[in-house]
């Protein structure tokens, strides 16, 4: 008996080390889905048995079947940082860094001072995106949540199938490796310019 319950105990302890995953409660039915998602209190009839199972004691109808498909999609600080990057146009910034005419730098050494750039405009928008950049290296996502639910409820009984799933994708930035790396030739060999966007210069 001892050896029993040693190896219940055992059993009992590895289960609770199991990792655990667990989906987000997703909103069903026109109704909780109109009223934001609150369905708890308020989803009677088929939808009971997901929302809240003590509502089957308050039917609306004697019989009531429903079938619902839908998706949902959200995004976490995104939208606003992709459409100030999109009025910026990165693909002309890195052209014009690669375009700077910074001379010759056949023999051009790091104790060199800094090459001037005298670009104000370009100097803002390469600060605006690595400040834009950087925002998005702390939290970003998009989530798409599709599910369908087929319900039924008679008299005060119900079940229902709910079958629902997430997809998520998310950015990885490392904030601190944002340098604007270029490759520069003058009809020489090839040098790769780091733009100093506070320098005004390499």
């Amino acid at each position: 008996m001892k050896k029993f319950l040693f190896y219940m105990v055992l059993l009992t302890m590895a289960w609770g080390m199991m990792p655990a995953i667990a989906a987000e409660f997703q909103s069903i039915g026109y109704e909780a889905i109109s009223m934001g998602g609150a369905g708890v209190a308020a989803s009677r009839g088929s939808y009971a048995p997901y929302y809240n199972p003590a509502l089957l004691g308050r039917p609306r109808h004697s019989v009531e079947i429903s079938l619902s498909p839908g998706i949902g999609f959200r995004e976490t600080n995104l939208v606003d940082h992709i459409d100030t990057l999109a009025a910026i146009d990165v693909d002309a910034t890195l052209d014009s860094l690669t375009n700077i005419d910074y001379g010759d730098l056949s023999g051009y050494s790091l104790d060199d001072e800094i090459v001037s750039v005298d670009n104000p405009q370009l100097s803002a928008d390469v600060a605006t995106i690595k400040g834009e950049l950087r925002a998005l290296s702390g939290k970003n996502g998009l989530e798409l949540m599709p599910n369908v639910a087929l319900a039924a409820q008679v008299g005060h009984w119900g079940v229902g199938a709910y079958i629902m799933a997430e997809a998520t994708a998310f950015a990885i930035v490392d904030s601190e490796r944002l340098e604007f790396i270029v490759p520069y030739s003058n009809g020489g060999p090839t040098f790769y310019v780091k733009y100093d966007e506070q320098n005004l210069g390499i």
